[in-house]
């Protein structure tokens, strides 16, 4: 009897040595927060001036001349006349007092309409850098381009017109406009950048009254040989 119970604990006994312990494996906390910066939430323009933003989608054509400059701009589309208030080039046959810009195809002409031009420049067009007259952004698209502006509550009349201020801050460059109380073309621009400001400002708005044959090369002139 002992015999027998000597054998049993020497079988349990080998059964336990022979069973393997499963080591516990502790999974890594995972980090929920996220190390990234929260973005700002662009705040929300009343809905005055939405309503007076949105009327820059009413102009279809406009011209002005440059304060600084004097130089006319006639803008429909993706063309763009400008009559230049002194002739530009040096040579006879290099001189041009108007330039058209198709900004679709980045293309610039150059012709001269004054009495004085050489004779030889009728119906001709010369080529000038497009970028030297390209215009970084027109009036328009720059209003376009605004998403977040306040209405100062400021009002004063520019040639005559109506006209609200409006504020907007973008990249560290601060922005005044003065806008067309109908149609918000902004008649005077102020940018203000590490204290250094620029004023922008237009003189002879017209809206809404260029055909597009005004600011199309006409199809009868050719390239100077």
């Amino acid at each position: 009897m002992l015999f027998l119970i000597l054998v049993s604990i020497a079988i349990v006994t080998a059964c336990t040595q022979q069973q393997t312990t499963t080591p516990i494996t502790k999974k890594p906390l995972v980090n929920t927060i996220s190390d990234k910066p929260e973005e700002a939430v662009m705040p929300e323009m009343t809905q005055e001036l939405k309503d007076l933003l949105a009327k820059i989608n009413t102009i279809q054509s406009y011209s002005f001349i440059d304060h600084q400059t004097k130089d006319e701009y006639l803008i429909r589309d993706d063309k763009i006349r400008i009559n230049l208030f002194q002739k530009r080039g040096t040579k006879e046959l290099g001189q041009y007092d108007t330039v058209y810009l198709d900004t679709t195809n980045k293309k610039a002409y150059g012709i001269c309409l004054d009495k004085l031009c050489d004779i030889r420049l009728r119906e001709k067009y010369l080529t000038p850098s497009y970028d030297t007259y390209k215009l970084e952004q027109t009036p328009v698209a720059r209003v376009k381009a605004i998403q977040y502006a306040e209405l100062t509550g400021r009002t004063q009349q520019i040639h005559n017109v109506p006209t609200y201020q409006i504020v907007f801050t973008e990249n560290n460059i601060t922005t005044e406009m003065w806008l067309h109380n109908f149609y918000a073309y902004p008649m005077e621009i102020k940018i203000t950048k590490k204290g250094i400001q620029t004023n922008i400002s237009f003189d002879k708005v017209t809206i809404n009254n260029i055909n597009i044959e005004e600011v199309t090369l006409p199809s009868s002139y050719t390239p100077l040989e």
